[in-house]
């Protein structure tokens, strides 16, 4: 029974490789994260030492997020997962010589950053090549649980590499788990003799330019209702994502003048929320609807939002952000989905970068707007009203997904 159930969700030996690829790569980029926080902030005292770093890792997302897409879809996709891993092992072995030299390293994190901006697509683009598509939600279930995990752990786990063996023994961790990660991916490109298939078409395909390719892939995007409403409604979800995550901080912190640890529990409250949703989702996918799933947890999302009007303290608090965490991780799972099952296989990867693309967007507009709207109105105030519009938003989508064809 209990190998039945691993099965229903790692359907075969070619999802397994690629799940232990992403296990090794998310924890890299996870521990690298905070390595390369810590390496400048050593070397420098400026407040714009962390700001500079976070320009770095957004700015390649939103620049070449679009053009990335083509490739993926033009070219062979385990060819172009591998060349991209190689180049990051070659970025993080550059850090590791020039960790003590502060320029040197945002430039070889901008190289790092430029190499990971197709990883992920890739790798969802892959799923939809190597499952069926029934089991396609509980497959993007156990991968976001993986990076959802990763990232929860992330930073405790960097924090105590570098404490252990400093910043050049942590960076030579995140290089070894990297290569694992390529390792694991070299199995799988061994394992899809079927891709040969796949290569000898999308080498027929690829004597049209580059900027067809791009053009193509937004019309696919824009001229599908079920693609464009879908995008639209959870890239106004991210905003208001990010608009919690600055606002309730705020509030937690200098409105209920909550300790650092208090917060650091508060804060695991909606990533327990998320794991726990997305094991649930890849259990129950198979008796509804995704769209279904997609509409109730952007329900759940905006209540968690409305709810904040009522200031609530430390008990009512975690329980409200471990509502968020699981309608999210509903909203998460289904939406990842919905885009693999209403996008073909030729347009798939510029679906999935310009989607990442569209979300640094949103988040960074997110992130533009929280402060200045919570301190002329409260930061429960605007939580309140930014879940009325949420709400209305999901009434937008259950009409909308009504009249078009979603699945």
């Amino acid at each position: 029974m209990i190998k039945k159930g691993i099965q229903s969700f790692i359907p075969n030996r070619r999802v397994l490789l690629l799940f232990l690829s992403q296990f090794f790569s998310n924890f890299s980029e996870a521990t690298l994260k905070l390595t390369l926080i810590i390496a400048v902030t050593t070397l420098s005292d400026s407040t714009w030492a962390i700001s500079g770093m976070v320009l770095i890792e957004t700015v390649p997302y939103l620049l070449l997020a679009p053009l990335v897409g083509v490739l993926i879809d033009k070219y062979n996709r385990n060819k172009f997962i591998i060349i991209s891993e190689i180049l990051r092992m070659i970025s993080i072995v550059l850090l590791i010589i020039f960790i003590q030299n502060f320029f040197l390293i945002y430039i070889f994190a901008f190289i790092y950053i430029v190499c990971s901006v197709g990883v992920n697509p890739t790798r969802n683009a892959l799923i939809g090549s190597i499952v069926d598509e029934k089991d396609y939600t509980k497959v993007l279930a156990v991968s976001h649980n993986i990076a959802n995990i990763l990232v929860l752990m992330g930073f405790a786990i960097a924090g105590f590499l570098i404490a252990l063996v400093g910043l050049e023994g942590t960076l030579f961790i995140v290089l070894i788990s990297f290569g694992l990660s390529l390792v694991s991916l070299i199995f799988l490109s061994l394992n899809m003799s079927s891709e040969r298939k796949e290569e000898t078409e999308v080498t027929e395909k690829s004597e049209t330019s580059m900027k067809q390719d791009l053009i193509e892939g937004f019309q696919f995007i824009f001229k599908s209702p079920a693609l464009s409403n879908l995008i639209a409604i959870f890239s106004l979800a991210i905003a208001g994502f990010s608009f919690f995550n600055i606002l309730v901080i705020d509030y937690i912190v200098n409105d209920l003048l909550y300790s650092s640890q208090q917060l650091g529990i508060l804060e695991t409250a909606s990533g327990i929320g998320i794991l726990v949703s997305t094991l649930l989702i890849g259990a129950i996918a198979k008796n509804y609807e995704k769209s279904s799933l997609f509409l109730i947890g952007l329900f759940g999302v905006s209540l968690t939002f409305i709810l904040m009007v009522f200031r609530p303290e430390f008990f009512i608090l975690y329980l409200v952000l471990l509502l968020l965490g699981f309608s999210f991780g509903f909203v998460q799972v289904s939406y990842s989905s919905l885009l693999m099952t209403n996008s073909s296989e030729n347009n798939r990867g510029r679906v999935f970068t310009t989607v990442n693309s569209l979300n640094n967007v949103t988040v960074f507009v997110g992130i533009l707007f929280a402060s200045p709207l919570g301190t002329m109105f409260g930061s429960n105030t605007v939580l309140f009203f930014v879940g009325i519009v949420l709400l209305l938003i999901t009434y937008y989508g259950f009409m909308r997904f009504r009249k078009i064809s979603i699945a």
